[in-house]
């Protein structure tokens, strides 16, 4: 199993999950020009844009540590790209982290703002 497709599985993990917590999840792997939205879903009125991160062992760290300013910086860009080309404005938007490392999630809500 590649990369890909390994990252796929805990994508569907993660879209179980979300549901589970009661989001809406509107898009999957959306390609931009400054990078790729792995999910977008939203929280009752919020706009989230989700990373989803695995990482096999721990040599690294927890996977949600790879999500670093420069990663960060793309994500944002990706979601105001995402924005204007689906129409929102005035919502409130909103960064997590999904990782999952040794089979168990950690879901950071809030993991970074266009601030980070």
């Amino acid at each position: 199993m590649n990369k890909r497709q390994k990252g796929q599985i805990y994508e569907e993990k993660a879209v179980d999950y979300l549901k589970d917590m009661g989001y809406k999840v509107l898009d999957r792997n959306v390609y931009t020009k400054f990078g790729e939205l792995d999910l977008v879903a939203m929280d009752q009125e919020t706009l989230v844009f989700i990373e989803v991160k695995y990482r096999s062992n721990g040599a690294y760290g927890h996977p949600a540590e790879s999500v670093n300013y420069h990663k960060q910086k793309h994500i944002i860009n990706s979601s105001k790209w995402y924005m204007m080309v689906k129409g929102y404005s005035q919502v409130n938007v909103r960064y997590d982290v999904c990782g999952w490392h040794q089979g168990q999630i950690k879901y950071y809500k809030g993991a970074f703002s266009y601030g980070s």
